[in-house]
């Protein structure tokens, strides 16, 4: 997400814990489009440089190190908060290969689930930081699945885009153990865990695990990164190492089949 858009939405948060719908329309996110558009080249169509690609994506550098730290903790608290008291179960493994884990929060006979992908450039925050909705949406009749995943650069993208997959594969196979329905499988994340979101959506996938094509029900990404080819130029690719091949087969947006592109 270019930096512009994550400032303003780091500077203004909604109320993650979802205790004061009214809050939560109270702030309006309205883009940057002068600085976006210095990030990112002119309007006439000037490529950008490496340097302003570095620029338009380093959302971390538009806040303080004590400030970003601060946003952090808020996320922890508002998930522990929202959490207290709901019925689920927490620490499941849902891949033997690395160990990773999983939480269930709001579980209860038949009822949807949300699977959040948290985000974090692939390579920081974990499924702790990530269930601030949970006390909401149990409030509706939905339950909660927050994921964890091996960080980058201990993991390549691919391996974070195979466990994310095998965690919605975990959910439609032991999910009714826990009061899910398998048919009503909703994959969301922000920032790179949108593009993780995106990468469930796309096709080819799922018969290796076992799943039906449509599997994941619907799908709710938010500010995500769905074309990550500009991402080589960038500082980013310190824990990528992506090249133009690697990003171009990890873009959700590449891989939509042509009759859905029109």
């Amino acid at each position: 997400m270019p930096a512009q858009y994550a400032a303003r939405l780091i500077d203004h948060p909604w109320d993650v814990t979802g205790r004061n719908p009214s809050k939560r329309l109270s702030k309006v996110v309205v883009p940057d489009r002068g600085a976006d558009r210095r990030a990112v080249g002119s309007l006439r169509g000037v490529p950008p440089t490496d340097a302003e690609l570095d620029t338009a994506y380093s959302a971390r550098g538009t806040v303080t190190p004590e400030r970003f730290a601060h946003l952090m903790e808020r996320y922890r608290a508002a998930s522990k908060s929202a959490t207290a008291g709901l019925p689920g179960l927490s620490g499941i493994v849902y891949d033997e290969a690395s160990g990773e884990q999983l939480d269930v929060w709001g579980a209860g006979p038949g009822r949807p689930v949300f699977v959040f992908l948290h985000g974090g450039y692939w390579r920081a925050l974990s499924r702790h930081d990530s269930a601030f909705m949970a006390a909401m949406l149990h409030g509706q009749g939905v339950a909660t699945v927050a994921v964890d995943y091996t960080l980058a650069p201990a993991a390549t993208l691919e391996e974070i885009v195979r466990q994310s997959r095998a965690a919605v594969a975990w959910v439609h196979r032991h999910g009714p153990e826990h009061g899910l329905d398998p048919r009503r499988i909703v994959v969301g994340g922000s920032s790179a865990g949108g593009h993780l979101t995106g990468m469930t959506m796309v096709d080819g996938w799922q018969h290796a695990y076992g799943l039906p094509d449509d599997a994941v029900a619907a799908a709710f990404p938010i500010s995500g990164l769905f074309d990550i080819r500009p991402l080589v130029r960038t500082h980013i690719n310190e824990w990528l190492g992506l090249d133009e091949a690697r990003a171009a087969a990890l873009s959700p947006a590449l891989r939509v089949p042509p009759a859905e592109r029109r």
